[in-house]
C-alpha cells in the first residue's frame, strides 16, 4: 500500500508539472500576441498585498487570470472573475487557489468585450458562484 501511495503522488507531480509547463507554453505564446491585452487588478483594501492581472488576447482566443497572495477562504467560499461592461456583468470563471500564486485560464474570452469600456473584479462567493458580483470584492482593474 505504500508503494501505491508513492506511486499516486509521484503521478500527481509528474501531471502538474506537465500542467505548468503546458501554461507556460501557451502564456509565452500568449506573450507574443500582436493584440495582447493586460489589465492590472489592485486589492480594493489599502496595504493589501494580494493582486492580479488578466493577461488576454482576442486573436489567440486564450486568457488568463493570474492571482497572487489572496487571502485564504472557508470551504464554501470561492473567487470568482467579472467583467463588468456596459451595465451588465459577465462571470469569467470560478477559482479555489492552492498557494500563494495561482494561475488559471479564463473560461470564455469571447466574453470580454475587448476595445470598450470595461472593468474586471474579484470577488468571494459561495461555492457555485453567484449571478452577480457579491459585495466581497478584493481586486478591481481596467
Amino acid at each position: 500500500e505504500d508503494k501505491e501511495n508513492r506511486i499516486t503522488s509521484l503521478q500527481k507531480a509528474f501531471d502538474n508539472l506537465v500542467h505548468e509547463r503546458n501554461t507556460n507554453t501557451e502564456m509565452l505564446q500568449l506573450m507574443k500576441a500582436p493584440d495582447l491585452f493586460v489589465s492590472i487588478l489592485k486589492p480594493v483594501e489599502t496595504n493589501s498585498v494580494y493582486n492580479g492581472k488578466i493577461v488576454a488576447s482576442k486573436i489567440n482566443n486564450r486568457g488568463y487570470m493570474m492571482l497572487n497572495n489572496l487571502p485564504d477562504l472557508e470551504e464554501s467560499k470561492i473567487y470568482q472573475l467579472w467583467v463588468a461592461y456596459q451595465g451588465k456583468f459577465a462571470s469569467l470563471g470560478m477559482l479555489y487557489p492552492e498557494g500563494k500564486e495561482f494561475i488559471k485560464l479564463i473560461d470564455d474570452i469571447s466574453l470580454i468585450p475587448f476595445g470598450e469600456q470595461m472593468q474586471f473584479i474579484l470577488t468571494e462567493e459561495f461555492i457555485g458562484g453567484g449571478q452577480r458580483p457579491s459585495r466581497q470584492v478584493y481586486l478591481i482593474g481596467q
